[in-house]
């Protein structure tokens, strides 16, 4: 697993701006009640808390164990698993990636937006 060391505190700290940012993604994935979403690379959970809020089934996965400890304090399933070692197959309704906007994760980041797009009839 390609874990990373991360500290969700001095990331709330230092980056909490980011879940701020992220919102407009939000808007592009428009979750509906019921809906089993994957938050791909959650950090510590802020927007995977605000997908939750749509009543949506949440599942957050990142690499970082200290990020995946502060979002299960927020009360969300979530798993630490490299985003290159997903072996899920049709399980999830959409795919969101916040960090696909904030880091450069190239093809994978790519896709997942594609994604989003054609599960919700954007082009």
């Amino acid at each position: 697993m390609n874990s990373q060391n991360w500290n969700a505190q001095e990331y709330n700290t230092n980056a909490a701006f980011v879940a701020q940012l992220g919102n407009f993604v939000l808007e592009i994935l428009a979750p509906k009640p019921g809906e089993k979403i994957l938050d791909l690379g959650c950090g510590d959970g802020k927007l995977t808390l605000e997908i939750q809020k749509y009543g949506c089934h949440v599942l957050g996965i990142d690499s970082s164990e200290d990020m995946i400890n502060a979002t299960k304090k927020l009360g969300i399933e979530a798993k630490v698993i490299s985003g290159d070692r997903l072996n899920f197959v049709a399980e999830f309704d959409a795919i969101f990636s916040n960090l696909c906007f904030t880091h450069k994760y190239g093809k994978g980041c790519n896709e997942c937006i594609l994604f989003i797009k054609t599960k919700r009839g954007i082009h």
